[in-house]
């Protein structure tokens, strides 16, 4: 039993699958180098019609770092205004630039600090 894992297709596509093998019974003394590939007509009848699906769920958010409603720690900033710091957020699948949004809030010294949206 073999198992093939196809990666990086494209979503929501229709491919076409086939199979090819040989053995190594090509290779022994006896069989005078014969061809051992399967014919091209076992080539096409294992065709496999193989449709990728679209990822219709969205990635959830396991986990930040600070946690959530948690106070961060900012580092030195020098002359720039504000704070500077690390926010981690863990998906559970990869997540790329689109749409959605991140919002940063101030929960306090009002005066000092702009929400960022």
């Amino acid at each position: 039993v073999a198992t093939v894992v196809l990666k990086g297709l494209s979503d929501d596509t229709e491919f076409d699958a086939y199979c090819t093998a040989h053995d190594r019974a090509g290779r022994h003394p006896d069989a005078l180098l014969v061809d051992n590939w399967m014919t091209y007509q076992a080539v096409l009848d294992s065709k496999l019609d193989v449709h990728t699906s679209f990822d219709s769920t969205p990635p959830v958010l396991l986990s930040t770092d600070p946690p959530h409603l948690a106070w961060v720690q900012c580092v030195p900033d020098g002359f720039d205004a504000g704070c500077k710091t690390t926010l981690r957020f863990t998906f559970d699948e990869d997540v790329f630039r689109g749409k959605g949004n991140v919002s940063l809030v101030c929960l306090d010294n009002y005066d000092a600090c702009t929400d960022v949206i």
